[in-house]
Formats: C-alpha cells, sequence, structure tokens
C-alpha cells in the first residue's frame, strides 16, 4: 500500500470526545499492563483535562482498538507536552525512547524495514526504574520490554515497507521535530605516516552490501559520486 502523502497518524478529526451525561466528572485514559502488553480503560478524575489531553486520548484509545502495537508505535510521535494520567504517560515514554532510538539508527535509511532497534540493558534498566504504579506492574521486568521491543520493530518494519518516500519524510510527516541521523561518519583511526597515532576518517553511507549491512565509503567519493547533482 502506498503511503507516501501519510500525514501524522493522530491527525483527524477534532471533535471532542463525548463525556457520559450521568457522571458531573471528565474521564482520563489509564493504562494497565499484562503479561503480553497492556490494557486502555477509563476513569473519572476530578482533574480538570484540556481539550488537547481529551482529543489525544480519544484518539490514542481508537487506534488501540483497531490495533493495539500500531496505535503505540505512532503514539511516540504524539507531543510530549500534553497533559496525561501517569500510567498512560509511561506507554508515551516508552514508545518515544523507541522512536528516539531508532532515528538514530546511522544506516535507517538504506535498511529501512530491516532495521532492529535494540534494547541495551542501560536503556531498559532506566524504563524500568521509571515506571510509576500501575496495575499488573509485577509483569513489567526485562522481557515484557523485550517484547514490547519487538512488537514495535515489527510495527514499524510493515510501516516503512509501504511507504513510497524516504525514511527521513516519514519521521518528519509524524512529527517534524524527529530528524534521522545523516549518512556522513567520523572514525578514529591509525596514524601510520603523521606524528599523531590517531587521525579521524570520514565516510558516507553509499549502499546496501549483500550481506544487508550499509557500505561506507570515504567522503571524497560522495563529492565524486554527487558532482553537479545539488538535489543530493
Amino acid at each position: 500500500m502506498d503511503t507516501s502523502n501519510k500525514k501524522d497518524f493522530y491527525q483527524g478529526d477534532n471533535h471532542l470526545p463525548q463525556q457520559s451525561s450521568n457522571s458531573p466528572y471528565p474521564k482520563e485514559l489509564i493504562a494497565l499492563i499484562t503479561q503480553e502488553g497492556f490494557l486502555l480503560d477509563w476513569q473519572e478524575t476530578k482533574d480538570l483535562i484540556d481539550s488537547r489531553q481529551m482529543l489525544l486520548q480519544q484518539k490514542f484509545y481508537d487506534e488501540y482498538h483497531a490495533d493495539a502495537n500500531r496505535a503505540h508505535f505512532y503514539f511516540g510521535f504524539t507531543d510530549a507536552s500534553v497533559s496525561l494520567h501517569d500510567t498512560t504517560r509511561y506507554l508515551h515514554v516508552l514508545a518515544a525512547r523507541f522512536i528516539k532510538l531508532l532515528s538514530n539508527l546511522p544506516d535507517i535509511e538504506f535498511l529501512r524495514e530491516k532495521v532492529m532497534v535494540t534494547l541495551e540493558p542501560q536503556d531498559a534498566a532506566q524504563l524500568l526504574q521509571s515506571a510509576p504504579f500501575l496495575n499488573g506492574q509485577e509483569y513489567l521486568d526485562l522481557n515484557w520490554l523485550k517484547l514490547l521491543w519487538a512488537k514495535l520493530n515489527a510495527v514499524f518494519a510493515k510501516e516503512i515497507k509501504g511507504y513510497a518516500g524516504s525514511v527521513a519524510e516519514f519521521f518528519i510527516a509524524q512529527n517534524p521535530h524527529i530528524h534521522t541521523v545523516g549518512r556522513i561518519f567520523f572514525h578514529l583511526v591509525e596514524n601510520k605516516q603523521g606524528d599523531f597515532p590517531f587521525a579521524f576518517l570520514a565516510t558516507y553511507a553509499a549502499s546496501v552490501g549483500s550481506d544487508g549491512k550499509s557500505k561506507h565509503l570515504p567522503l571524497k567519493n560522495a563529492l565524486i559520486e554527487y558532482r553537479g547533482n545539488q538535489k543530493k
């Protein structure tokens, strides 16, 4: 499916959700942890809920019932300044962290659906330590996070495979403040000819090899390859 013109997943109807006429209090979206993922539910609150929160939480809830993993992935692109219940905020923190790590992968533009975001031990520890009190907290552990990472990786692979534009364009369409890393890299290498033991070597990601990894060539090659091509 060609989704090259796809806009922000959470853009859509700007109508506010209807609150129950039987209660004088607004409702806020909460998250509950399960062994295989999470559930969303509503609870009444005496706190004030502004229109931005009402819109975001209703949209997340609706998309969650259509496809929970896809909804969670795109939830990570949404504005972190919108007020949310602590448990729902935590789901946002998890997805936003995944998106941040994904956008920082150096070969993402070439590998596209083949990239994998790895959950490093320090990231896992920080995410677990920052969790608020959650119903089902006994399920929240390293294995739960690894399962979540696998689901989010699968969502990105499916979405970007059907996207005709570049990965950078995909990210900008979801959130213009999130950018992928560039194609130029600097390496610290042994200097065998100069007075200093080490030197910097500049390379650029040129293509993907038969082994599925990106090929890096000296930066001077890029100047020759793209000479006269202002678009690149």
